[in-house]
């Protein structure tokens, strides 16, 4: 069971779980999410150059010959304002429309978790809307002190990222989410 709070809290939006899938299937037939893990379904205004995988990682660091290091001019979420023209046929732009009425929508992208896999404990500059869309019970959100299974059903969770966090596969299956990041 979840234990919602300030954290992490359902919103009353559902959208169609075998509809995301099906999104989901179409995404991942175009791009390689292998290469980064995430692909992204907003980019940079009037920059088409690849434009799949921009909104993709940090928005103030990257890697330069294996050191992380601050980009010299970061990003913000206001510089993800258009949706990819090839995925507004699925029912990600669907999505993406229907947030939008009550959200300011910077990155919009499809992370992937492989099995066994966690991330850093790390904090967001912006609150995020995530939207499981295959998962199982290993998969968990740790935010502070607290672990927060999301299932895959269509549901949707605001998540306050801005406090410290990470996120776990410890189950045997990819596990992926849709996940929207909050412009002010």
């Amino acid at each position: 069971m979840v234990h919602y709070d300030e954290r992490v809290q359902l919103l009353e939006h559902q959208f169609e779980i075998g509809e995301l899938q099906d999104a989901l299937d179409y995404i991942l037939a175009l791009t390689d999410i292998d290469r980064m893990q995430q692909v992204g379904l907003t980019h940079i205004a009037g920059l088409y150059e690849d434009k799949w995988y921009q909104s993709c990682g940090s928005l103030v660091n990257h890697y330069v010959d294996g050191r992380l290091v601050k980009k010299q001019t970061p990003l913000t979420e206001n510089d993800f304002p258009e949706f990819i023209e090839e995925a507004k046929s699925c029912y990600f732009y669907d999505v993406y429309h229907t947030l939008s009425t009550e959200f300011k929508i910077g990155r919009m992208r499809i992370m992937k978790m492989k099995p066994w896999m966690c991330l850093t404990w790390h904090h967001d500059t912006s609150k995020r809307i995530h939207i499981p869309i295959i998962s199982n019970p290993g998969n968990r959100l740790v935010i502070e002190d607290n672990s927060y299974h999301l299932p895959a059903d269509g549901s949707v969770y605001f998540v306050d990222t801005t406090k410290w966090h990470s996120a776990f596969n410890g189950g045997t299956q990819d596990r992926y989410t849709l996940l929207i990041s909050l412009r002010e």
